[in-house]
């Protein structure tokens, strides 16, 4: 796993956290890095090294959004995002009352912050993986003709060597099915979603 992470680091797609975060568990030995162009950057390093051919903006789903129609007196979006524990202990809770306590904690923390013109609480109850797909090491095998296959980090661990263990376990279950898609490939475009 180290490689990847010096990989990452020697080309500035990742580099060291250096600010502290709010409530982050401390692991001896472990490190924790940043992605300063976002964490996309990671995805669209590695499509350049695989050489493919990739066309972006033909994805299923285009997702809109009125970012570009906002207007410049409106200021900078803060996100907050709280912890696995938090969030476990407070999935069914009543949401206005989950905000008003992540906000109280946010005055805490950052008391000069503004007042926002606008606040919107999301539940992500399946942003974090609290256990894994039992019996699944990385990936799942849903259907073999076509072949798909579902991966990520709810087959592993929430963070990004759960990702990355993740990624190398499709790519074994894509090996064997490596020449099948040589022959479709030139038939077929590539769409991300």
């Amino acid at each position: 796993m180290q490689s990847f992470y010096e990989e990452l680091v020697s080309h500035g797609i990742l580099k060291p956290l250096t600010a502290p975060v709010e409530g982050m568990v401390v692991r001896e030995g472990s490190r924790n890095y940043v992605a300063p162009q976002g964490i996309s950057s990671v995805v669209k390093y590695y499509l350049e090294q695989s050489g493919a051919d990739v066309s972006y903006e033909q994805q299923i789903l285009q997702l809109q959004g009125d970012i570009v129609n906002k207007s410049p007196e409106i200021g900078p979006s803060v996100v907050v995002h709280t912890t696995v524990t938090f969030g476990s202990e407070h999935l069914d809770s009543d949401p206005a009352e989950v905000q008003q306590i992540i906000l109280s904690h946010l005055q805490r923390i950052v008391p000069s912050l503004p007042e926002p013109s606008s606040i919107k609480c999301q539940r992500w109850r399946y942003s974090q993986v609290t256990r894994a797909v039992p019996n699944c090491p990385g990936q799942m095998i849903l259907h073999t003709q076509p072949l798909l296959i579902c991966g990520g980090d709810g087959f592993t661990r929430s963070n990004f060597d759960g990702c990355i263990e993740s990624a190398m376990s499709l790519a074994q279950a894509v090996k064997p099915h490596l020449q099948q898609f040589q022959s479709q490939a030139a038939k077929l475009p590539l769409d991300l979603l």
